[in-house]
């Protein structure tokens, strides 16, 4: 009886004190640092740099990475416009990760006009740290008949995403930007502008930045925005705001629509026309 009773606790004594067995399998990606990346502003004038962040965050416990990379392609032509998102002049490119910047998909050097980036031989440290490799982009719209032609709004987000290595959880979540054209001096009449389109959750949004910096005159704004289908028929229009904003003289005023209750027919809103008078 002894002797069974000691192979049996020697088997035990074997088993739970074996390095190689695992009771519950180890989650891996426990021990990898997430990477998220962000705009710094959701909203724009055309032409405008705007600084594209990517953080790599390190957890409590985990150990440091070395070998960090990632490729993002910038958002392309949309529906609304052939213009996509690329590398502002200057870049400012900068990394708190160590490691270099390029030209997506090569070993150029990151440079102005170019449409994607690649990040490699990065690293972080040990424990709850956290470092950013940041680059500002931009985009520009073609000087087209502004009482039709469309405005520029992206969505940056995971699918952008490619070559992340191993040791590194692509967190990336849908990022959007807008760029918004300037009416330049104001004038009694009306003024156009183009499509802006920020619609991650499904509400409309649009920022339109007016400028009257140039004349002498308050003038006081509506703006009159058209729903469309998927097809792009016109289906709703909007008068935004209720009453006029007034935008006094030698300033720039930002109009912003949002909370508009959206008939689910509407995929898209066209600024389809800016009304101004004294």
């Amino acid at each position: 009886m002894k002797v069974i009773i000691c192979f049996v606790l020697s088997v035990f004594l074997f088993i739970a004190g074996c390095g190689n067995f695992e009771w519950f399998p180890e989650d891996k990606t426990a021990k990898q640092p997430n990477l998220t990346k962000a705009f710094s502003t959701t909203s724009t004038i055309i032409g405008s740099p705007v600084t594209l962040t990517f953080t790599i965050t390190n957890a409590a416990g985990n150990p440091a990475q070395s070998d960090l990379a990632f490729t993002d392609t910038l958002p392309g032509s949309t529906q609304n416009s052939s213009v996509g998102m690329f590398v502002a002049s200057p870049p400012n490119a900068t990394t708190t990760c160590g490691g270099s910047i390029y030209t997506g998909g090569t070993t150029n050097l990151v440079s102005p006009g170019d449409t994607g980036l690649s990040f490699s031989g990065g690293s972080i440290g040990a424990g709850s740290v956290t470092c950013t490799v940041s680059i500002q982009v931009t985009s520009n719209a073609a000087t087209t008949n502004p009482a039709t032609s469309l405005n520029l709004s992206f969505i940056n987000g995971f699918n952008n995403m490619s070559n992340v290595t191993n040791n590194l959880n692509n967190t990336v979540t849908n990022q959007s930007l807008a760029f918004s054209p300037v009416t330049q001096g104001i004038t009694n009449g009306t003024l156009y502008a183009r499509d802006l389109v920020v619609s991650l959750t499904g509400t409309p949004q649009f920022s339109l930045f007016i400028d009257n910096s140039s004349t002498t005159n308050s003038a006081n704004v509506t703006v009159t925005v058209t729903g469309k289908d998927a097809s792009g028929t016109a289906v709703s229009t909007v008068t935004v705001p209720a009453n006029p904003v007034t935008v006094t003289a030698n300033t720039t005023h930002q109009l912003t629509l949002s909370g508009v209750t959206v008939d689910p027919i509407v995929k898209t809103w066209q600024i389809s026309s800016i009304n101004v008078s004294p």
